[in-house]
């Protein structure tokens, strides 16, 4: 991040000794990290960005804030209730899949996403996308 100007404090709050997912369940996730963290890169206009993954005993949350130029909420809305299949509203813009994508992904999972303001900056609306992923009663193995 350091090429576009931008800061990324990575917080944590611990996580379960011993908690595993299945290899479908973290490549999710990890897609769904890796497009809202794409969306700061290519979008947003963003100087910072936080990254915060927690456990809340039967859900892990994760939620990638920036300070950018945000979303419309109109925009936030159809991301998250359009099916992926859907062509998004994009204004005019090209593109347009990378969140309701995401929010495809934790559906997939039993989960979902939420896209709201975050408001790191007085001057910037910013972004907050959210994942919310169930994690099963008992550790995962297998695919």
């Amino acid at each position: 991040m350091e090429a576009t100007n931008s800061w990324s404090p990575w917080r944590t709050a611990t996580l379960r000794d011993g908690l595993k997912l299945s290899p479908r369940r973290t490549l999710n996730i990890f897609r769904a990290l890796q497009e809202a963290l794409v969306n700061v890169l290519k979008h947003a206009d963003a100087t910072e960005v936080q990254v915060t993954a927690r456990d809340a005993g039967s859900v892990l949350q994760i939620s990638v804030r920036d300070n950018g130029v945000g979303l419309a909420p109109e925009l936030m809305n159809a991301a998250s209730q359009v099916p992926a299949s859907t062509p998004a509203p994009n204004n005019g813009r090209t593109g347009g899949r990378g969140l309701a994508n995401l929010a495809s992904r934790m559906k997939s999972l039993g989960g979902y996403a939420t896209f709201s303001t975050a408001q790191l900056d007085a001057d910037r609306p910013g972004l907050n996308v959210s994942l919310y992923v169930p994690i099963p009663a008992e550790n995962e193995t297998k695919w």
